[in-house]
């Protein structure tokens, strides 16, 4: 039978400290229980309590919407595994008001009423056949209660009344003969009816109702007593040395207490190491009354941290000695977690703070009422109380940093708010609701998807010419969306919107890498794109728009058509036959075409505007060769006076070349011709010329040294280039260059159509430098130029 229930947390318990933190994004919520939208009249408002995670599952309770008592359930996380867990032997019955969740031996115990037995120890495994009732300590219907369970030494230890008068310490190894006292189980006294318990180290500590301090291992010789007994020997039955004993507490292995010493009522926090001689109180606030440790004790770093009532409400930490204790924050601090190597917490649960344990290293994170922190997946979330609605929270999510905080959307219905959460195996299990309805359901948080990256064309304008140009959507969305555009040249502004346009007047030449984004309704980025915007200098682009010869891989098919001059506007491209019209200049000739060898010239044609042109291209003559050996570049001729300088070459097959050259200013990239700008021949550094021709590569290191000035001589170690990874499918490259040291040395990164993507100067690099360097949005074919005075490479790099 398929049960279905509402379900709402409370304060959760999870076995190490978790808290929570404010985030902005937005998520997927998958919901893993279903009910109707309004419950029938009368029906109990549904909680979830004493949630803890136990044995890669998490046990909570739940009220079934045909029953009004709060029922054991189960979830690992998915929908399927969620339901309500009841036991079949010795016949169906409920599980009722289950807590103390404790894994044990790979099983979970813990402490329910059945309705016939009273509150007992109980045992799952997660199914409906593992759910059993291990020993029913005090027979009929009343309670034994156990509780405070602890694992120390193979063995599960807690607190129950076989009498209903006082609580005795007992043992068990999971199963019902071997449930039994300590006491019966040891054969010696073990101090009488118990209070608290902890496990630390291969130790478990207990104070006893008489406020002695003791300790044992599970042996009859490894039980004793530690500290406490009368406060006069000699009168057993008088006042004793404790007025009270609380908050035991492992402190990586050894005990942290609170004590209240009768003689003088001085209420400090103690230590103890499991000896007579190693328990000793930390007399913070020496005389009466004394500090007033208040709970928890959190340890984090080597260090126990809590909260001083007195003289004035104060977070401190201690290392178990009085010299070792320090102040970190005054105030009343609450929901103490640990994540990134500090500590988080409130102060009287408003304002976020962060500790790395020192009281300098203390600080502000985020302000705002917070009512707890959880860690899950390595980020910190929280819950923070709003104004309106008033049931449930804002869930938020952070780096522990105040930038890195944002708040989480999570509308799983109309007004609807979470009202609590907890982390599940690396997962955020929360419940969602409103002040509307009594219908709260159990949900799991799932991460948005990574946004779509859709290739986009590079565009070009030019410094003082007015551009204006529409932008297409880059992805479809049913609901309200939002547009951006990052690293615009200067002069350029981009309107937003469904798409958008992108108008102004460039004022700064140079080769601009642009991010455009969309975004949901919740912020969510959803799409993304990477292109260049080449903005040419003045006068350079205000030659005719032309079509030049394609780029072309013989090999692969794969061609990119090429234009200059213009208006800046977009440009469309087409093949008939092969491509339509489109705002992409690259594709690939299909290889039936490549193939005969009776295949006519391909029509190339370019559309700017109105303006339409065209030109043919002979594949199959550009890849056949001419006879005149491989392609070389020769020295350039250069006039010292002008800067003018031509580029010179050799060989190759007769299809068009392009060129590249930093540095020189050309009309078009398949203009062998252009002029030195001014800095280079005043001031000369060697310039890499460098020639295409059918996806081959070559280039010449030409230094425009004039008047007879002499090249310096190198000296030294070869310069070397080196990929990692190439070709790559990413848009980053890491790039390792030796022999530069002692020299400086330039990286320039060009693409195919002789466009500079990048630059670096390095004045001192290292022996054997390493570089991170972003191509662009487009695949293809880029050419890493690494220079020094004396010296430089080519590289070819492919993505």
């Amino acid at each position: 039978m398929k049960h279905v229930f509402h379900v709402r947390l409370s304060r959760l318990w999870l076995g190490a400290a978790c808290w929570l933190l404010t985030a902005n994004s937005v998520w997927a919520q998958l919901p893993l229980t279903n009910q109707p939208a309004n419950p029938a009249p009368g029906t109990t408002r549904p909680t979830l309590t004493h949630a803890r995670v136990a044995a890669g599952k998490l046990y909570f309770q739940a009220t079934s919407l045909v029953g009004t008592n709060a029922e054991l359930a189960v979830t690992d996380g998915t929908a399927a595994g969620t339901s309500l867990l009841r036991s079949i032997t010795p016949v169906p019955r409920q599980v009722l008001d289950p807590r103390g969740f404790t894994e044990f031996n790979g099983l979970v115990y813990f402490s329910a009423n059945d309705g016939i037995n009273g509150r007992e120890l109980w045992v799952t495994d997660g199914t409906n056949a593992g759910t059993r009732l291990v020993r029913n300590i005090r027979p009929g219907v009343d309670n034994s209660d156990p509780g405070q369970f602890a694992v120390v030494n193979g063995k599960l230890y807690f607190v129950a009344s076989s009498t209903g008068f006082s609580a005795d310490l007992w043992v068990s190894d999971g199963t019902s003969a071997g449930t039994q006292r300590l006491t019966d189980a040891l054969g010696i006294p073990t101090g009488g009816a118990v209070q608290g318990i902890v496990a630390a180290g291969n130790k478990l500590f207990y104070d006893t109702q008489s406020n002695d301090l003791w300790v044992t291992d599970g042996t009859a010789a490894g039980t004793r007593f530690l500290k406490g007994g009368p406060l006069i020997p000699a009168v057993p039955d008088g006042p004793r040395y404790f007025a009270s004993i609380s908050q035991l507490t492992n402190y990586d292995g050894l005990l942290l207490f609170r004590g209240n010493v009768i003689s003088t009522f001085e209420d400090e926090p103690w230590f103890s190491d499991g000896t007579p001689e190693g328990t000793h109180v930390i007399d913070i606030v020496p005389g009466a009354l004394g500090s007033f440790p208040a709970p928890p004790f959190v340890y984090f770093n080597g260090l126990m941290f809590f909260v001083t009532g007195l003289p004035t409400p104060t977070l401190r930490a201690t290392d178990g000695t009085l010299a070792g204790t320090r102040t970190i924050k005054v105030g009343y601090a609450k929901n103490m977690t640990q994540f990134n190597g500090k500590l988080y917490f409130t102060i009287n649960g408003v304002n976020l703070w962060s500790t790395d344990g020192t009281e300098a290293g203390t600080q502000l994170i985020l302000t705002g009422s917070i009512s707890d922190l959880f860690v899950s997946n390595n980020k910190l979330y929280l819950l923070t109380t709003p104004t309106f609605p008033s049931t449930g929270h804002i869930l938020q999510e952070s780096d522990g940093t105040t930038a890195g905080t944002k708040v989480v959307p999570v509308q799983t219905t109309l007004f609807g708010r979470t009202i609590n959460a907890v982390n599940l195996n690396d997962n955020v299990i929360f419940t969602s609701g409103n002040d509307f309805s009594s219908d709260v359901q159990l949900f799991k948080l799932t991460p948005p998807a990574p946004p779509t990256v859709v290739s986009f064309p590079d565009r070009t304008g030019t410094v003082g010419v007015y551009y204006f140009q529409s932008i297409a959507a880059i992805v479809p969305s049913s609901g309200p969306v939002s547009y951006k555009m990052e690293g615009l040249p200067p002069g350029l502004a981009f309107s937003g919107g469904s798409g958008g346009l992108i108008g102004g007047i460039p004022t700064t030449a140079g080769v601009y890498s642009i991010t455009y984004s969309v975004a949901n309704m919740f912020g969510i980025t959803i799409g993304i794109s990477y292109f260049n915007f080449v903005i040419n200098a003045a006068g350079g682009g205000s030659a005719a728009f032309a079509l030049s010869a394609p780029l072309y891989n013989c090999a692969t098919g794969g061609f990119t058509l090429q234009t200059g001059g213009g208006n800046g506007s977009l440009i469309d491209y087409q093949i008939p036959g092969i491509t339509d019209w489109t705002a992409n200049p690259s594709g690939t000739i299909p290889t039936h075409i490549r193939q005969d060898a009776n295949s006519m010239p391909l029509l190339l044609r370019a559309r700017q505007g109105s303006n339409v042109v065209s030109m043919t291209f002979n594949f199959v003559t550009a890849c056949s060769g001419s006879g005149g050996g491989a392609l070389q570049v020769l020295a350039p001729t250069y006039n010292c006076s002008t800067g003018a300088i031509t580029f010179n070459t050799s060989g190759g097959n007769g299809s068009p070349i392009t060129f590249s050259a930093p540095g020189i200013q050309r009309a078009s990239a398949t203009s062998n011709t252009g002029i030195v700008e001014p800095g280079l021949r005043f001031d000369p550094k060697p310039i890499l010329i460098t020639a295409m021709q059918s996806g081959v590569s070559v280039g010449y290191t030409f230094n425009p040294i004039c008047g007879g000035a002499r090249q310096a001589s190198d000296g030294g170690n070869d310069l070397v280039v080196r990929v990692m990874g190439n070709p790559t499918t990413s848009d980053q490259v890491e790039v390792e260059v030796s022999g530069a040291a002692g020299r400086s040395m330039r990286l320039s990164l060009i693409d195919t159509q002789g466009r500079l993507l990048s630059e670096e100067t390095i004045e001192q690099p290292a022996p054997t430098e390493r570089r991170t360097l972003r191509l662009a949005s487009n695949a293809g074919v880029y050419l890493l130029q690494v220079g020094t005075p004396t010296q430089s490479r080519t590289v070819k790099i492919i993505r």
